[in-house]
């Protein structure tokens, strides 16, 4: 399975190949780097954001339901031009698996397809 650090690589090199300026909060020894807990990216073009969590293939249901949490416990509503995405990582293979969260009222998640 991929380390952090090698799904970060990556994920940045996916960015940067489709034009997208991104941050990417730094880890501090203390606490989380993630966005809100949950997202590992935020990345922008033109009038779109996407706020990204990145994870092995494996972990992608896991995260899905953890932002779903993170949603309804908050009461949030999607913002227009701004799409919540998971990225499944697996190893010499590159992302293969991703999902957006589509849907205001009612979230559901859509697979997209990589590559």
């Amino acid at each position: 399975m991929a380390k952090e650090a090698t799904i970060r690589k990556h994920a940045k090199e996916e960015l940067e190949k489709h034009g997208w300026a991104y941050w990417i909060p730094t880890a501090t020894q203390w606490n989380s780097n993630d966005v809100f807990g949950i997202f590992d990216v935020i990345a922008w073009s033109g009038k779109e954001m996407r706020l990204i969590q990145y994870t092995s293939v494996h972990n992608i249901n896991a995260r899905k339901k953890k932002i779903m949490g993170f949603i309804i416990e908050n009461d949030l509503k999607i913002p227009p031009g701004i799409t919540i995405e998971v990225w499944g990582y697996e190893d010499r293979k590159g992302f293969t698996k991703a999902s957006e969260l589509k849907g205001n009222v009612v979230p559901f998640w859509v697979d997209l397809t990589c590559g």
